[in-house]
């Protein structure tokens, strides 16, 4: 009876899923994401696999350590914070019309995910310039043109940071506090970025900014993209853009 025991225990042992003999080929991998470094910047994150049977999207409290089991393979990860009014097809991340894109923070890698598990901290990045308006104009005076921003950006793709392409127009809004400011995300480094400049409904001007930020040396391929800040005397004529926390030679101003 002991011996008939004994073999059929052996049997069992051998033939168990993910046995310690067994090649565990088919046993999933225990994907461990250390969410610490977006907690400074937001109570939750999404996170997104791209690839493979095990596609998904979920968003989490933004600490501590996320942990999900996944088939084995190799896979794009991305986690992000940010998003508002944007919208996610896919890896694609999409600002619809008229709305100014979200203040975007993004970590995205590969993984390969072959082993009994796999740890990675994902460490946000900056995927977004914002810049910041100061506008000549009376003390406590209403700015009497309408401003619009012209881009060939509208959207980013999550899965390689790379920009999406397609016409966004969208208002300058002043907030409550009288700050006046809007977000670009990542552009490809030659695209057109226009602040249309409307009396009333006519359209009055047109400021070529992105031929402005290339001349200042903006880089749209950093990994942390810099803010810029915009002066406009639009009675005079003249606009001075500069990086936050410019040096010399990275002001550039200019009479329109």
């Amino acid at each position: 009876m002991k011996a008939t025991s004994s073999i059929l225990l052996m049997a069992v042992l051998l033939t168990a899923s993910c046995s310690i003999r067994e090649e565990r080929a088919g046993c999933p991998c225990r994907l461990e994401i250390g969410l610490d470094p977006f907690s400074l910047l937001a109570r939750q994150v999404s996170v997104g696999v791209w690839d493979g049977p095990d596609r998904w999207q979920e968003t989490v409290p933004a600490s501590g350590t996320y942990v999900r089991e996944i088939t084995k393979g190799i896979f794009t990860v991305s986690t992000w914070s940010g998003q508002r009014s944007g919208r996610l097809s896919g890896s694609q991340f999409s600002v619809p019309p008229r709305a100014e894109p979200d203040s975007l923070h993004v970590f995205t890698t590969t993984l390969d995910c072959q082993d009994e598990v796999c740890r990675i901290t994902a460490t946000p990045h900056k995927q977004y310039c914002h810049v910041t308006l100061r506008l000549v104009r009376e003390k406590d005076v209403p700015y009497p043109y309408q401003l619009y921003v012209e881009s060939e950006c509208c959207g980013i793709d999550l899965r390689d940071l790379s920009p999406l392409s397609g016409e966004h127009i969208f208002p300058v809004r002043e907030a409550p506090d009288g700050h006046m400011g809007f977000n670009l995300l990542r552009h490809n480094p030659g695209a057109d970025i226009a602040l249309a400049i409307y009396d009333r409904t006519q359209r009055a001007d047109v400021l070529p900014i992105g031929d402005w930020m290339r001349e200042i040396g903006y880089d749209w391929e950093e990994e942390d993209l810099k803010d810029i800040t915009l002066d406009i005397d639009y009675a005079r004529q003249r606009v001075r853009i500069a990086l936050a926390g410019w040096e010399p030679g990275t002001i550039v101003e200019k009479e329109f």
